[in-house]
């Protein structure tokens, strides 16, 4: 079939949490050969899946026995699946005009598709590397992000902007940040408030919230600002675009690692990846926004680096 490269990723990422979570790749049809401490350790086997991607995106015309091995892995991964759940996976197969029907792949009809053009080109979805939710300790630091918008502020239809928050978890010694949930929803100023005081009680070791405080957003941080149970930051986006935000700062920190995506599903983590490939045609960008003023007052734990060598996309905007 030839699958695009955004299936072949999330397929591949597909199986490795088959194999972390079923322990054993030997009800699999591949049979790839995986060594036990490989099987018990689900860093391990996330990079063996990151290797074999990055393998086939060198290499698409690899075969075995007579079939693209790209083929076979996304076959695998719908075998294992049965249905479109809803996941990072079905979403990439949506997104491409296929669906799962019994554990096979089917093609989308034509008329039933509304596939952006620009779609995975600014951002791709191999940039979103995975992290295993097993390995996600309770211990570590939080840090949220939050794209201000209010029910008063637009009309009340689907396109007005939603409130985001993004949550990230701080590896302890610059191991990077992990997208690990969120929230989206249209509420009010009084319960955007109340939301947020519900996520930091929920997250205990909630350490920084970065509030876009810009427009109606600077009002709302005025406002949390007079709360001790909430630690907000303003951040402000000087002169940069957003364009220069997402795809100058925010893309790189996760192409290079430095910010990685836990490797379950949720209604946040999936609007994000939806919003992440459709940009910029997608009608809403709005767990981008939070997602990028996570990441921002949360820079200091992003992973070490020479300073040399590799510097941080957030210095390039600060110097507008």
């Amino acid at each position: 079939m030839s699958f695009p490269r955004a299936v072949i990723f999330e397929a591949c990422t597909y199986l490795g949490q088959a194999v972390m979570y079923h322990g054993s790749f030997e009800d699999l049809v591949l049979r790839w050969e995986l060594d036990e401490l490989a099987v018990r350790n689900a860093e391990a086997i996330h990079q063996r899946f990151r290797r074999l991607f990055l393998y086939l995106r060198d290499h698409p015309d690899a075969q075995f026995e007579g079939r693209l091995i790209s083929d076979l892995i996304v076959e695998e991964a719908a075998r294992l699946s049965r249905a479109n759940r809803g996941d990072a996976f079905g979403l990439a197969l949506d997104r491409a005009g296929y669906t799962i029907q019994d554990g096979v792949i089917r093609r989308t009809l034509p008329e039933m598709l509304d596939l952006p053009a620009a779609e995975g080109i600014h951002l791709k979805a191999e940039w979103l590397l995975p992290y295993p939710h097993a390995g996600v300790q309770p211990g570590w630091p939080v840090v949220m992000g939050v794209d201000y918008a209010s029910t008063v502020d637009k009309q009340k239809d689907s396109r007005r902007d939603y409130f985001a928050v993004a949550i990230g978890r701080a590896i302890p010694g610059g191991g990077g940040i992990i997208l690990v949930d969120g929230f989206r929803a249209h509420l009010s100023q009084a319960e955007a408030e109340q939301k947020l005081l519900e996520l930091v009680s929920f997250y205990p070791t909630t350490q920084m919230i970065g509030v876009e405080a810009v427009g109606k957003g600077e009002e709302f941080y005025q406002l949390l600002s007079r709360n001790p149970a909430l630690p907000t930051v303003p951040m402000q986006p000087g002169g940069s675009t957003k364009g220069e935000r997402f795809q100058n700062a925010m893309a790189p920190i996760f192409e290079r690692g430095w910010a990685r995506v836990v490797d379950v599903s949720s209604p946040f983590l999936y609007t994000f990846r939806d919003e992440w490939l459709r940009w910029p045609t997608a009608e809403h960008d709005d767990t981008l926004d939070a997602v990028y003023w996570m990441l921002r007052v949360g820079q200091a734990y992003l992973a070490k680096r020479e300073k040399a060598k590799v510097q941080s996309p957030f210095l390039l905007l600060a110097r507008k």
